[in-house]
């Protein structure tokens, strides 16, 4: 008898607590730019000026722990770092295939590349670049 419980708690209890704890990656909790892929909604200029982000969707995706990819006409990929509020990207390289008529994809990579800061509000986020004078703001696909 002795033998058969010892046997159950050894199995059950560690079934049991890795139930009741939170299995949830800190990475995709609210709040974090690792888990969806973001779309650009859009560029704005400090003055609030907006511009559609072109005919091309452009798609975004930080994996953790320090990678990007990305989607435009074509495939790119980097490094991300987070460090006391400030987010750098590096290292952005990418198939060379040519452009579709009115994308915007020089214009991402550059904001890719020169980002500063993020902010994320609910389902959005927002990736500031030189010097927070200009943003892409983004949707959680």
């Amino acid at each position: 008898m002795f033998f058969s419980i010892r046997s159950f708690v050894l199995i059950i209890l560690p079934l049991t607590l890795s139930a009741c704890a939170d299995t949830t990656n800190s990475d995709q909790k609210a709040g974090s730019l690792v888990g969806p892929e973001w779309v650009v909604e859009s560029f704005r200029e400090i003055d609030g000026t907006t511009t559609a982000p072109g005919t091309v969707a452009l798609v975004v995706r930080f994996i953790s722990p320090d990678t990007l990819s990305a989607k435009a006409d074509n495939e790119l990929w980097g490094r991300y770092t987070i460090q006391n509020g400030t987010l750098s990207i590096t290292k952005l390289g990418g198939t060379k295939r040519g452009l579709s008529p009115g994308s915007r994809e020089d214009d991402f990579m550059q904001a890719l590349e020169n980002a500063t800061s993020y902010s994320i509000d609910g389902n959005k986020l927002s990736i500031y670049y030189f010097d927070k004078t200009r943003a892409i703001n983004l949707l959680a696909n």
